[in-house]
């Protein structure tokens, strides 16, 4: 069954700081869920402080967003070469207007599916070629912006990379790659460290093949970095960071965080690939996203669920930092006025006392827990007193019959212990599995029928459902 949660981080009044609203499914959500959830959130985006639309939340992460590090897995390096070279053969005949335009979009390719950029290092040339060539285009139709926009890309991607330009592209181009490279170096460079949470993953930076393993640490020239980092075998994700002169910029990445994260036109959130996964992160991603976003100590998770046999949303309020419980919230659907009942529910997860009588509260599964845990070692005892008292008197009257012929001295006992050991532990057994099936939920019907032979007696147990 398809688990959707959505996970709505808050702050207390005084605190500025953005608040997120994090989306968390099992597989990806139906549209019915998401057609239901949007009143909930919209209630919530009206609350103060509270950020519950996927542009606000793009706007509070902002770089610190991944990507998948191959956004089109049916793309092949072939295909990008083929995307530059007709880009080259408009600037060779002149057409800057159509050259810049099919070398941008080559270069975004190449950007959105990074694992080819830094697998493909036989294609080098390549790349290099189709940056001076946009940046030439844009020059020649006096686009002075977008020129200085690609030469200082080419720099910070390549680096020191005169010689190689000079012999591809000659000296004009050279000349302007070398400006911006020395207008880079003027702001000063700053600090780019990389921890990736993963010790086994590889690190990369801008088009540079030669990884770094969990963590990579450079000084770089300001501006626009992409990061590449992934396990191997694998496509990875890829991340921009902005580094500022004279800083250090740090991106603490989590692959399954990033893996999991997803934001559409529609909502913001965690779609994890199953139940455990999600059982096991879902409270931890949802507080490390409260504190990406710097929101307050408590956060809300929203729910797709069933009550009394019927479509439900129940709606948590847990504390971020341990997750604890504070309080819950649920209401029943019924296809007759959803959206209001869905407006109802976010506005109860905000007071302390329900004012709508179409929600219920719902208790803290903790305290469910201690409450049946107290009736653990009860029902344990009383079986193995069963099982050891079942054994013991069967075992007697086994001897007992198996003894001589009358008159034998073994049969002159009474097997009366035998059949008391047997009643006490059929006795025994009936309280165990009144105590066993009582902690079943649902309605059910426990027999019990107790049976004697010839050999002893034989106990039956029925559960009916």
């Amino acid at each position: 069954m398809l688990a959707t949660i959505v996970a709505v981080v808050l702050v207390s009044a005084h605190n500025a700081a953005a608040q997120a609203v994090v989306f968390v499914s099992v597989g990806e959500p139906s549209k019915d869920t998401v057609r239901l959830l949007a009143p909930y959130l919209d209630e919530m985006s009206h609350h103060a402080g509270v950020v519950a639309l996927p542009r606000d939340f793009r706007a509070s992460l902002g770089t610190r967003v991944s990507r998948s590090g191959r956004a089109d897995p049916g793309l092949q390096v072939s295909d990008l070469v083929r995307m530059y070279e007709d880009g080259f053969a408009h600037f060779r005949h002149n057409q800057w207007k159509d050259a810049a335009t099919k070398l941008g979009v080559a270069v975004a390719t190449l950007r959105d599916n990074a694992s080819l950029l830094v697998d493909a290092t036989s294609h080098r040339d390549t790349w290099v070629r189709g940056l001076v060539a946009l940046a030439m285009s844009r020059h020649r139709l006096g686009d002075k912006a977008g020129e200085d926009e690609a030469n200082e890309d080419l720099a910070r991607t390549y680096p020191n990379q005169t010689i190689l330009i000079q012999a591809l592209s000659g000296s004009e181009a050279t000349r302007y790659y070398a400006t911006a490279l020395a207008r880079l170096e003027a702001r000063g460079r700053g600090r780019l460290i990389v921890e990736a949470r993963e010790q086994m993953a590889r690190v990369y930076l801008d088009a540079d093949d030669q990884a770094q393993s969990g963590v990579l640490e450079a000084e770089v020239l300001p501006g626009l970095h992409r990061v590449l980092v992934r396990m191997p075998g694998t496509d990875g994700q890829a991340y921009d960071a902005v580094v500022e002169p004279g800083k250090t910029t740090t991106l603490a990445i989590d692959l399954k965080l990033g893996e999991a994260l997803s934001i559409t036109d529609r909502y913001a959130g965690l779609v994890f690939s199953s139940q455990p996964d999600r059982d096991r992160y879902g409270l931890d991603y949802a507080a490390q996203l409260a504190a990406a976003v710097n929101s307050g100590p408590e956060m809300i998770l929203v729910e797709r669920t069933t009550w009394n046999g019927q479509p439900a949303f129940r709606s948590v309020l847990y504390m971020a930092d341990s997750g604890a419980w504070v309080r819950g919230r649920v209401i029943s659907l019924d296809g007759r006025g959803d959206d209001d009942r869905m407006r109802a529910l976010a506005r109860a997860t905000f007071q302390t006392r329900i004012e709508d009588a179409r929600v219920v509260e719902l208790p803290d599964p903790a305290l469910r827990s201690l409450v049946r845990a107290t009736r653990g070692w009860p029902k344990w005892t009383a079986g193995g007193g069963s099982a050891v008292l079942l054994v013991a008197g069967g075992s007697l009257l086994y001897l007992h019959q198996t003894c001589g012929p009358d008159g034998d001295p073994c049969r002159s006992e009474s097997p009366t212990l035998a059949y008391a050991s047997l009643g006490a532990g059929a006795a025994l057994g009936i309280v165990a599995a009144y105590l066993f099936f009582s902690d079943r939920s649902g309605p059910q019907a426990l027999r019990v029928g107790l049976q004697p032979t010839r050999g002893g007696v034989v106990l039956g147990l029925s559960l009916g459902y």
